[in-house]
């Protein structure tokens, strides 16, 4: 795989080998697509770390932007 290849086979936040997951770095829920320049290797860990991030900005500026 090209993309396990460039990215040396470990994760591209810490540097692990083991429990690696393909990722989208835009995701594709807001227009991501499943091409080379927006797909990362990440770690089990440091992929659930993005996802608890992302989940806390969308929250953020749903509420942020919400009209009461």
């Amino acid at each position: 795989m090209k993309i396990l290849k460039r990215d040396g086979a470990k994760c591209r936040q810490c540097g692990a080998v083991k429990k690696l997951t393909l990722e989208h770095i835009k995701p594709k829920c807001v227009g991501g697509k499943n091409s080379f320049e927006n797909l990362i290797i990440l770690c089990l860990s440091c992929n659930v770390k993005n996802y608890r991030k992302l989940v806390k900005e969308a929250l953020e500026f749903y509420f942020e932007n919400k009209k009461v």
